[in-house]
């Protein structure tokens, strides 16, 4: 796996999880896949013909996600999405779009009491 896609994957840097965490995890979306996979086949037997026909297309509509504008812009040193923008950090990292200082680690013990 080439280093950045580690780091989009949030494993950069060695603070990531090991191999085994990641089979693990994988073992995890797949099962989740699954079952909601046999939850979205079976959900529609159990309805009657017109709630069927509401029912698909609330998935529809669902799938096809909100209208987004196409035209977006910026300007100093602003950012514009015109989409879904996720930005995470875990495992005592730290994400952003734009960051200044940033220092990781415990901070510094407290000074002397004072008064």
């Amino acid at each position: 796996m080439t280093e950045m896609r580690r780091c989009r994957r949030g494993r950069c840097g060695g603070w990531g999880r090991g191999a085994a965490e990641d089979t693990e995890a994988e073992h995890l979306r797949i099962a989740q896949q699954a079952m909601w996979q046999a939850r979205f086949e079976v959900a529609p037997e159990n309805l009657s013909a017109p709630d069927r026909e509401v029912a698909a297309e609330a998935l529809r509509t669902l799938i096809a996600g909100p209208a987004v504008s196409a035209r977006v812009s910026a300007s100093g040193g602003a950012a514009a999405v015109g989409g879904n923008v996720s930005i995470r950090a875990d495992h005592g990292s730290a994400a952003a779009r734009h960051m200044g200082t940033v220092t990781q680690g415990s901070p510094r013990p407290p000074g002397p009491p004072q008064g």
